[in-house]
């Protein structure tokens, strides 16, 4: 190849010189680029479409007609009991004291095999 070829040439051009390009390799690298394009398209179609899909819904579907709010009665509370102030509270119940924590070691026994 002269200068002005390899200048205007692509990198499967290069890559596949003085080589078969019938046997299919050539035509899958050449239309590399064609199928990257069209999946990249319908990739970012299909995520839009899932992102906007509650959105497309909400705006198709019939608006509902608002729900009249339900008149609500208060009553009111009576006072609560008054508070003896002179009333000590009640003792603390016994409890008996917790039993003391002991671990003793026991040596281990040995004993022969045929028991």
């Amino acid at each position: 190849m002269d200068q002005q070829q390899i200048l205007n040439s692509s990198l499967d051009d290069l890559v596949f010189e003085n080589r078969n390009k019938s046997y299919g390799a050539y035509f899958l690298r050449r239309i590399y680029g064609k199928h990257i394009t069209i999946s990249v398209i319908l990739a970012v179609t299909i995520f839009f479409l899932a992102f906007a899909s509650p959105y497309i819904i909400a705006f198709l579907k019939p608006a509902e007609a608002p729900i009249a709010p339900k008149k609500v009665t208060y009553t009111e509370l009576s006072e609560p009991p008054p508070i003896d102030k002179n009333t000590p509270p009640p003792p603390p119940p016994d409890l008996p004291p917790p039993p003391p924590k002991t671990i003793k070691f026991t040596p281990p026994v040995i004993k022969p095999d045929e028991e």
